[in-house]
């Protein structure tokens, strides 16, 4: 749910980065093609790691990836460092993404089959549903929205690497 909602917040931001760093609109395009390169590319290469080396560890270094690339959103000032954060976060999210539903059918079992198929489901569309309500009701209301949005987001990853680091595997 987190890893989405946190893919989701960037998106009611670009218009009025657009506005505030004057950088050429192609490249609104591009930020949301490089997450999405970089979320297929996790979900490749990344994507079975958690079979040999366990889900915690790769959940762990996905939700530190995450809490890296909110960082950079935060103190971002420019497209380039934006687009950056972008890359990691797909990165981060599409690495979670296989750990975290795996981990979920682990938990499951057979018994419990139709709980990793709703999880599994839910949980993402519930997330950007959330991440984009969220980060659009933070601009109408804020006139510099994005530090109180990345600093949320950043503030749940920390807690959440704390989570992940005292769960059993």
């Amino acid at each position: 749910f987190l890893f989405f909602a946190a893919a989701a917040a960037p998106s009611p931001l670009l218009p009025l980065l657009l506005r505030e760093w004057g950088f050429e609109p192609w490249l609104l395009t591009f930020a949301f093609a490089v997450y999405a390169l970089a979320i297929l590319v996790a979900l490749l290469v990344i994507g079975r790691l958690s079979d040999h080396i366990g889900r915690r560890p790769v959940v762990l270094a996905a939700t530190a990836l995450e809490l890296v690339s909110m960082i950079l959103f935060l103190v971002s000032e420019d497209i380039g460092v934006f687009v950056l954060a972008r890359a990691l976060q797909g990165l981060a999210t599409g690495a979670a993404t296989g750990a975290i539903s795996a981990a979920i059918a682990d938990y499951a079992g057979a018994r419990r089959a139709g709980l990793t198929a709703t999880l599994g489901s839910a949980g993402p569309l519930a997330g950007l549903a959330f991440g984009a309500v969220f980060a659009g009701a933070v601009a109408e209301v804020r006139p510099d929205p994005k530090p109180t949005i990345f600093a949320v987001l950043a503030a749940l990853f920390a807690v959440g690497m704390v989570a992940v680091s005292i769960v059993r595997e």
